[in-house]
Formats: structure tokens, sequence, C-alpha cells
């Protein structure tokens, strides 16, 4: 470990405020699942080999092994003009050929929960 000291205090770290950041809704959702015995997993990289592009989603749920849901966090709601299917992040996770849920801020996070445990027994 090494820390850096600030070499000027040319920009400001923004004030703390209440609001959930993403991290903290996809730390909360990846533990939770994890202590429920659920193979989670997070920041999964992976790039097309022909496009160089690279795709990192956010938390992806395996069985056996093999990868069964994206999930895809984003700190609150969002109103997507087009609906959230019609988002280029949509479009593309899409065609990995598993389900892909987005997950907007801790209610959806907890129903997530909930459905899935249920989903379980």
């Amino acid at each position: 470990m090494k820390t850096l000291q600030p070499t000027s205090s040319q920009f400001k770290v923004p004030s703390r405020d209440e609001n959930p950041t993403e991290f903290e809704v996809q730390a909360w959702l990846f533990n939770t699942l994890k202590e429920l015995g659920f193979d989670v997993r997070g920041e999964i990289q992976w790039r097309d080999k022909k496009t160089r592009q690279l795709f990192r989603f956010d938390l992806v749920i395996y069985e056996r092994g093999v990868a069964s849901d994206i999930l895809e966090i984003k700190a609150n709601p969002i109103s997507h003009k087009n609906g959230v299917e019609n988002t280029r992040q949509a479009r593309r996770y899409r065609s990995f050929g598993i389900p892909v849920t987005f997950i907007y801020g801790y209610h959806d996070a907890r129903a997530f929960v909930t459905q899935r445990t249920k989903e379980e027994k």
C-alpha cells in the first residue's frame, strides 16, 4: 500500500449527502446475494475480439459455473426517454442470451432479493 500526498487543492471532493451511490446499492446487493448462497460476481469484464468493445457487467449470477443473469445497477430510478429496453446498454447486454435486470436503487434491490429467494424455494 502507498498513500500519495496531494500536489494541490485545485479540486474539491463533493460534500457527503444521503443519496445512495451506485456502488453502495451494488455492494449491498452483492453481499446479500452471497449471504443467501448465490454464486455472484461483480464487475465482470468481457471484450469482443472483433470490435475490441469492452463490456463491464455490474453483477453476474452464475448457476453451476454458467452465467444465468446480468444485473445492471443504478443508484436511483431513471426515466428513459424510450424505455430501458431501447437504451444502447440494454440492446448490447441482451445479446448475451441471458436475462438482464436493471435495478434502480435499494427498493428494486430488495425486491429482486425477495423475488429470487421465492423462486429458489
